[in-house]
C-alpha cells in the first residue's frame, strides 16, 4: 500500500508540478494543465486493487501517504475531483474491509480540514465532497 502511495503522490506531481516559492502576498500561479489520459490508469488500478479486501484493510495509508499530499499538491480542478473521487472509494472500501467506520469517518474529516485550509487555491469544493460523503 506504501508503495501505491508513492505512486500517486509522484504521479500527480509529474502530472501537476508543483510552482515555485510562493510568497503569500502573490497571487496564485494559474491553474496547471493536465492531460487526464495519463492519470485513468493509475486510477483504475488503485481501484482493482481495492477490490481485494485484504488490500482495503490497509486503504487508509493510501489516503495518508499518497492521496493527502496529492490533494495538497495538485492545481487542475479535473485532477483534483478525480484525486477527491478516488480518495472517497478508498475510504470507502478501508470502511467496509476493515470493520472500522468510524475510523474511515475520522479520517475523511481530516482530509476535508487539510483542504479546506489551503490557501492557495479554492479547495471549498473537494472538502464539501469528502464531509458529504460521512454517514447521517
Amino acid at each position: 500500500m506504501q508503495l501505491l502511495a508513492a505512486i500517486v503522490q509522484s504521479t500527480v506531481v509529474a502530472l501537476d508540478p508543483l510552482p515555485r516559492q510562493l510568497r503569500t502576498d502573490q497571487p496564485p500561479p494559474p491553474i496547471r494543465p493536465v492531460e487526464m489520459t495519463r492519470f485513468a490508469p493509475l486510477d483504475a488500478a488503485v481501484r482493482a486493487a481495492l477490490q481485494e479486501d485484504a488490500v482495503a484493510k490497509h486503504a487508509i495509508l493510501l489516503v495518508q501517504e499518497g492521496l493527502r499530499p496529492a490533494l495538497l499538491t495538485a492545481s487542475n480542478p479535473d485532477l483534483l475531483a478525480a484525486l477527491t473521487d478516488l480518495a472517497i472509494v478508498t475510504m470507502q472500501r478501508y470502511a467496509a474491509a476493515s470493520q472500522q467506520p468510524r475510523l474511515a469517518v475520522e479520517e475523511r474529516q481530516r482530509l476535508a480540514k487539510d483542504l479546506a485550509g489551503r490557501q492557495v487555491y479554492d479547495m471549498q469544493p473537494y472538502s464539501d465532497r469528502l464531509r458529504g460523503e460521512d454517514p447521517q
